[in-house]
């Protein structure tokens, strides 16, 4: 088994709301008082061991948000230059915050109606940047020297919980009309949600998709 190391960083609320994997040796921390706390993999000689070991240590420490950070996912290559996140917040915000500049944390989208933005995604075909906050989706796309981003589409009586990317080039999202209600996944394109890609079962909540099942996958690349 590995070997866990607790770890208390200064400056940080001790609460982590979500955990973002680079790669096999970095990961991002997405903490409760707004901060990104970022992990590598260390190699180091031990002196009572006598020998290489690994061990995780908090490379670096960046509050880019107010309140509370809902989720964040890499953006671009990461490297000994440049460590860039995008992340989403409840104080409404989206932002593209650099580890090796953090103080040059860059607003990307502001929220509507004072609700927390609760998730976002990028695309890989035609790469786009995507969040939701309960009743809206906000898009934006990088252009050379900013983001253009389009006018949020409100979804109604459409809650919102989570938004995925299954590398159609368009998202999907998962909704439902609240609680105790039949969820939908449904592909959302031209700011609409018709496309109902799948039906799910009646109490069901999805909070999050990291990886699809092969067979969801093929279902979906049926309809």
């Amino acid at each position: 088994s590995e070997e866990t190391i607790p770890q208390h960083i200064e400056g940080a609320y001790n609460g982590v709301h979500d955990i973002i994997i680079i790669d096999k040796e970095n990961l991002v921390c997405a903490q409760y008082d707004g901060s990104l706390i970022w992990f590598s993999l260390i190699k180091f000689w031990d002196e009572d061991e006598c020998k290489w070991v690994k061990r995780w240590k908090a490379t670096n420490v960046v509050k880019p948000h107010n309140e509370w950070v809902w989720s964040a996912i890499q953006f671009d290559e990461w490297n000994e230059a440049q460590q860039v996140v995008i992340s989403c917040s409840y104080d409404e915000t989206v932002r593209l915050t650099n580890f090796s500049s953090p103080e040059q944390s860059t607003l990307i989208i502001m929220g509507r109606d004072q609700q927390p933005i609760r998730g976002l995604c990028m695309t890989t075909i035609n790469p786009k940047l995507y969040a939701f906050s309960y009743n809206y989706i906000f898009s934006a796309l990088k252009s050379e020297d900013d983001w253009e981003v389009d006018e949020p589409c409100f979804t109604g009586d459409k809650i919102i919980s989570t938004i995925f990317d299954d590398g159609s080039g368009s998202p999907c999202v998962f909704y439902n009309t609240g609680p105790g209600s039949q969820g939908f996944i449904a592909r959302y394109q031209n700011n609409d949600l018709s496309r109902i890609l799948i039906e799910c079962q009646e109490n069901v909540f999805i909070r999050k998709v990291k990886k699809l099942e092969k067979k969801v996958l093929d279902k979906i690349e049926q309809l």
